[in-house]
C-alpha cells in the first residue's frame, strides 16, 4: 500500500477482514487498533521524506498478518532506516507519543529489525483467543515485562 494516511483506514477494515473471514473475529478489534498504529507510524516516519511526493508514492508500506499458534502483525516500510520506534513518555497535552504505548500494553510481545533487503519491520503479537480466555495466571498478560526492542518475532 502507498505511504499515504488513507492507508491506515484501509489496512484496519483488510485485517478485520481477514480476521472474520478465518472465524478469529474475536482478534479483530485488538489488531485493527494495534494494525492502524503500526500503518500510521510507517506512514508518518517510513516514507522517503524530502524526495518528493512522485517518489513516495512509488514506495509501498508492506502489512503481513499470519496467525499460528498467535496473531502476528507486521508492517515493513521502506524509508526508516537507522529509525528505531521507541516508547516515550508524552506530556499530558501532547497530541502524539502514546501509539507504542497502546501496542506494548495490548500485544504479547513487540520488536522491530532491519531486513538484509533494507528498510524496517515493527511487528507485535497478540495471543490466540484461546490464551486470551485462559484463566488468570495461565497465560501472558498483556504489558507484563519489557518486550520493547526484541528483535524478531517467534
Amino acid at each position: 500500500m502507498a505511504p499515504i494516511p488513507e492507508a491506515v483506514s484501509a489496512a484496519r477494515r483488510h485485517v478485520t477482514s481477514v480476521l472474520n473471514e478465518r472465524g478469529l473475529g474475536a482478534l479483530s478489534e485488538t489488531a485493527a487498533l494495534l494494525t492502524c498504529e503500526l500503518v500510521s507510524n510507517a506512514v508518518k516516519h517510513g516514507s522517503a521524506g524530502d524526495a518528493g511526493a512522485k517518489r513516495e508514492r512509488a514506495q509501498q508500506i508492506v502489512l503481513k498478518v499470519r496467525h499460528e499458534d498467535a496473531l502476528l502483525i507486521e508492517v515493513w516500510d521502506p524509508g526508516s532506516k537507522g529509525l528505531h520506534p521507541r516508547l516515550r513518555r508524552a506530556a499530558p497535552h501532547d497530541e502524539v507519543g502514546r501509539g507504542l504505548h497502546l501496542v506494548d500494553t495490548l500485544s504479547r510481545a513487540w520488536g522491530h529489525y532491519a531486513p538484509a533487503s533494507g528498510g524496517r519491520a515493527v511487528w507485535c503479537e497478540l495471543p490466540s483467543a484461546e490464551e486470551e480466555s485462559a484463566p488468570s495466571g495461565e497465560s501472558e498478560a498483556p504489558g507484563a515485562a519489557s518486550r520493547e526492542g526484541r528483535l524478531a518475532p517467534r
